[in-house]
Parts: structure tokens; C-alpha cells; sequence
């Protein structure tokens, strides 16, 4: 990809528009001071043309902590910079590319916080979950909203049947947000806490229990739906127990949930892992996480093609119906943030 206008940093997020991908937020270290710098600018780059264009800075703090979702229209930001150390949190802006302008959104009912799920449904947005700090200690939340960008009113969800945890992930199905949930602590047989998942229908404003997954499920968000299915594939060695994390023995790692049948499935064991920590993103027919790609109709994997640039983890991933663009990301083991990227087109 050609250089953009982008300082290198991590913690940047990202959105296809449909024509272009929004790159935004995250945080650089200053040069002369050493210490981490919120931004707030952005930019979009067009693939068709390898090029770029700087877009106005956001009228709210930039940052980590933030959620960045595609309307179809506008890309709406909202969360807390301070990831959820803060309690000047729950700030949120919308961005229309067309107008190249943002405009604020208003504060919900949700108090600051950052880790938590954003999806859009085609109607409104819905927050769930999250990580606060009440000043020295960490605390999640299990509470919920919804925000409609046409009225720009918030509403509060109905209490869900999940309990606070941490790495809150799920996806719209074309008719309910599916949402999971690990809370944190240990099984009473020493393994760690399996995940509480439950559907919520934004047209009843209700709620229902399903399947917990009978794994591990140390797979952070997102989780890619694909074809009626969620993703939490595991790299982390055979998914027949292959993690032990400290833990002092094994644990079944990794699945998919089917929807339809509301049924968890085993994927096989994935192949050596790459050197890379990308996030899981589908595409039209496989999911693609770390440099691997889950081809879910064979239950197969492949290795995709050495990467051209520097190895990266939590870059930009964004899938644009014709390519994989991955940009930006911190260096591995320490090393450098990146302001690189590269465009993956798969084979036919």
C-alpha cells in the first residue's frame, strides 16, 4: 500500500465504507518526551486508486477505548479514551466521509468504558459490556444501550442473563445480537471461566440464554459471523487440549457456534502458526486470523502467502469484499509501531 498520512502508533481501528477504509484513533509515543500521545486525526485510503486522504480531526478525545462501527452511512465512534480509566467517559462522534464531517453524538446511559461490544444492526447501534476502573482496581460491566444515529437518542437495554466479564464479542445474525462473555476467575476445576452467551432482539428489547461453549474460549475480539456461524478459532496448539496457560494442565480450546441449530462445533487443528497477531476477520467463504486462513465448509486451513512487510500484531484488518488490508499495528516483541500495510487479494 502507498505510505499514508498516518503517524505509526497502535490502538488505530478501522471500517470499510464500501469505496473506502477509515483508519482512526489510536495512540504514539511522543519523540521528546517518551510518553503515549492520544490522536484524533484520521484517514481513509482507497484501494482502487492506492491512495489516501487525511480527514478532520474528531471533535472528541482521541485514543484507545474506542469502538468504530459502519452505519452504512457514517462511522460512529464511541467509548472512552481513557480505556476505562476515566470517569469522563461515554464520548461519541459520527464521521460522513461523503461530507468529509464529523458531528458529536450525544452521551447514552452507559457509563466510560473500553473492551466492549459494538454492532450495528442496519437500525441502530449496540453497545454491551466492557471494562471499567473504579480509581486502583479493574471492574467489568454487564449492561447495555442502543443508539439511533436518525434521532440520535440512546435507549438502555433490558438486563441481560450474562454476568460482567471481560472481552465482551458477538455479532448481529439479521435478527438478534448474539453476545459472549468470559467473566474472569477459575472453574471449581482449576480451568479457567468458560463464556456465558445469550442472544438479545432489539425489536422485543429481550433477551435469551444459549449454549455456553463446552471450551476455552482465550480468543479476543472480534468474532467473525459468517454464513450463519460464529468464529473462535484457536491457534493456541491442538484444540483437543493443547493450552495450559499457567494453569498446570490442558484445556479444550477454540469453536464455532451455528446459529441455526444453536449448536457449538469443533474446527480441526490449525497448521504452525505465522509470525503474526492479527485479528479474526471474514471473508466471503474463510475466516482469516494471524496469516492463517479457515475454510469452515472443509473444516480445512492453509497458510497464506509470506507477508511483504514487517511481522505486526494488532494492526487495521478490514476485509473489502475483494481484499484483505492490513495496516499499521504495533511491532512485535517490543519493537516499533508500524504506519505500513499491505492488500491481500485471494485466489478464486
Amino acid at each position: 500500500m502507498a505510505k499514508g498520512p498516518l503517524h505509526a502508533g497502535y490502538g488505530h481501528q478501522g471500517v470499510w465504507t464500501g469505496t473506502e477504509v477509515l483508519i482512526w484513533g489510536g495512540s504514539r509515543v511522543d519523540d521528546d518526551t517518551l510518553r503515549s500521545k492520544a490522536m484524533r486525526d484520521g484517514a481513509a485510503y482507497d484501494p482502487r486508486t492506492d491512495s489516501w486522504r487525511k480527514i478532520p480531526p474528531a471533535p472528541i478525545p482521541g485514543g484507545h477505548g474506542y469502538s468504530l462501527t459502519w452505519t452504512g452511512e457514517e462511522m460512529l465512534v464511541w467509548g472512552d479514551r481513557d480505556r476505562g480509566r476515566s470517569t469522563k467517559g461515554n464520548r461519541g462522534a459520527a464521521f460522513d466521509p461523503d461530507a468529509n464531517e464529523w458531528r458529536r453524538i450525544p452521551r447514552g446511559p452507559l457509563t466510560g468504558r473500553s473492551g466492549h461490544l459494538a454492532v450495528w444492526t442496519g437500525e441502530e447501534l449496540i453497545i454491551w459490556g466492557g471494562s471499567l476502573t473504579d480509581f486502583t482496581r479493574e471492574r467489568y460491566d454487564g449492561e447495555g444501550a442502543a443508539f439511533d444515529p436518525e434521532t440520535d437518542k440512546w435507549r438502555p437495554l433490558s438486563e441481560a442473563p450474562l454476568p460482567a466479564g471481560y472481552d465482551a464479542m458477538g455479532a448481529w445474525t439479521g435478527s438478534e445480537v448474539i453476545v459472549m462473555v468470559s467473566p474472569m476467575g477459575i472453574e471449581e476445576d482449576d480451568y479457567p471461566k468458560f463464556a456465558h452467551v445469550a442472544s438479545y432482539d432489539p425489536s422485543s428489547d429481550s433477551w435469551r440464554e444459549l449454549e455456553r461453549p463446552p471450551f476455552v474460549t482465550n480468543v479476543s475480539p472480534p468474532a467473525p459471523f459468517l454464513d450463519g456461524e460464529l468464529f473462535l478459532l484457536s491457534l493456541n496448539g491442538p484444540v483437543d487440549g493443547g493450552e495450559t496457560n499457567g494453569y498446570g494442565k490442558s484445556y479444550d480450546t477454540g469453536g464455532i457456534f451455528d446459529t441455526a441449530r444453536e449448536q457449538w462445533l469443533t474446527h480441526s487443528d490449525p497448521p504452525e502458526r505465522p509470525e503474526h497477531r492479527w485479528g479474526q476477520v471474514a471473508l466471503d467463504d474463510e475466516v482469516v486470523i494471524d496469516g492463517l486462513a479457515y475454510d469452515p465448509r472443509a473444516d480445512s486451513w492453509r497458510v497464506l502467502p509470506e507477508f511483504p512487510l514487517k511481522p505486526r500484531e494488532f494492526p487495521v484488518v478490514v476485509w473489502t469484499g475483494s481484499e484483505l488490508i492490513i495496516w499499521g499495528g504495533a511491532g512485535l516483541n517490543h519493537s516499533p509501531p508500524v504506519a505500513t500495510g499491505a492488500a491481500y487479494t485471494p485466489p478464486e
